[in-house]
């Protein structure tokens, strides 16, 4: 009798631990980030004459660099210095040194043994080319490297080479039972590889009403450390900020104590006119983390969930925060922006952070020296 009491209440146990089983498979560090910022940068125009129909932009060096639905000229190379333009290259075709839809990668882009500063840029999401923009302004022409394909859309290129990445496969329905939904997974591959290494994230999928939903609140775009294989993905609809160090195997999560979790239940979503709404407990959720920059110390992300974000009326600009954390997920301070941007890169040699406007197409800079010099005292 005593053994099937002991039987018993191990099952009972088990099945407490199974039903238990959070929805996140690392540690999460509970931390205050959020309505925390002490201090207005306003920011001011830069001036450079540039074109309509900016996609996105990042920089290197000395070098603004540009991607524009122009057709004959999708990639654009502007001095930081002047604001001279320096080149136009990519026109839209099938030739190597055409691209057709392209996009950037995560904003990455480095440096060779040379020294050459090449940008990688995704073309149609299935394959990826390296343009080398030193010798393309050499040259006068769109200098193409090494092409690959690639198996997923959401990816970010480790040890800063075309052939290692780490894609983010999204939550997918099961093929036997469509009721079921699979959780999102990530994939460490080397081209040519059928199938890579596989981080399970998150064990079971979060309590959804909605399939769509499953998409969005798993979604944000992964960012790579300069120089080493650290990983940074802020979350779009929640105060979550995942970090991947791939070459260690050490994974962990930051997120404002008490807000919205993946363990939580969301309610259905609706649709307001065109608008497809995330709703939670009755209110419409914002956008929480943007565009971030990724420097050698620390991660500055743009932030719009916050009560200087979410009190502009109907109809105003929205001007961003900037949280700033360090790689090992400590927050380090925040500030308030004056202007809208929705697109930020970093100078590390000036600490002037420049802001892309991508509605009104004005580019902004930033005075960091104070913020920066205060993280890292």
């Amino acid at each position: 009798m005593f053994g099937f009491r002991s039987f018993l209440t191990f099952f009972l146990l088990l099945c407490s631990l199974i039903s238990c089983k959070r929805h996140f498979a690392y540690e999460v560090k509970e931390i205050d980030f959020v309505n925390k910022s002490d201090t207005l940068i306003d920011g001011e125009p830069v001036d450079i004459s540039l074109p309509l129909g900016l996609q996105d932009f990042t920089m290197c060096d000395s070098l603004f660099l540009f991607l524009t639905d122009d057709e004959s000229a999708q990639l654009l190379v502007y001095s930081a210095n002047d604001g001279r333009l320096l080149g136009r290259f990519c026109g839209k075709g099938r030739a190597k040194y055409e691209i057709i839809g392209p996009r950037m990668i995560s904003h990455q882009v480095f440096k060779d043994p040379n020294g050459d500063i090449l940008l990688p840029l995704a073309e149609q999401r299935s394959a990826i080319k390296m343009i080398n923009i030193t010798e393309s302004l050499k040259k006068n022409r769109a200098v193409v490297g090494d092409v690959r394909q690639c198996s997923s859309i959401y990816y970010t290129l480790l040890d800063n080479d075309i052939n290692r990445t780490l894609e983010f496969f999204t939550a997918q329905r099961d093929l036997i039972n469509s009721e079921v939904i699979e959780p999102p997974y990530f994939e460490v591959k080397r081209n040519g590889d059928e199938e890579g290494k596989r981080i399970d994230m998150y064990p079971k999928m979060m309590k959804l009403d909605n399939y769509s939903d499953a998409l969005l609140f798993y979604h944000g775009a992964m960012y790579k450390h300069p120089s080493r294989n650290m990983v940074v993905q802020p979350f779009f609809f929640m105060d979550y900020v995942l970090f991947m160090d791939i070459d260690n195997d050490r994974y962990f999560a930051v997120h404002q104590k008490g807000s919205l979790s993946f363990d939580d239940y969301i309610s259905p979503t609706s649709t307001v006119g065109e608008d497809y709404v995330l709703m939670h407990e009755g209110r419409k959720l914002p956008d929480h983390f943007g565009d971030p920059f990724c420097a050698e110390s620390f991660i500055m992300i743009l932030y719009t969930a916050g009560d200087y974000c979410t009190d502009v009326e109907e109809g105003g600009k929205v001007c961003p925060e900037l949280i700033i954390f360090d790689w090992d997920g400590n927050f380090k301070r925040s500030v308030k922006l004056g202007k809208e941007v929705h697109c930020i890169s970093y100078d590390s040699n000036t600490m002037t952070m420049y802001g892309m406007d991508m509605i009104e197409n004005i580019m902004y800079r930033f005075d960091m020296q104070d913020v920066i010099a205060g993280i890292q005292k």
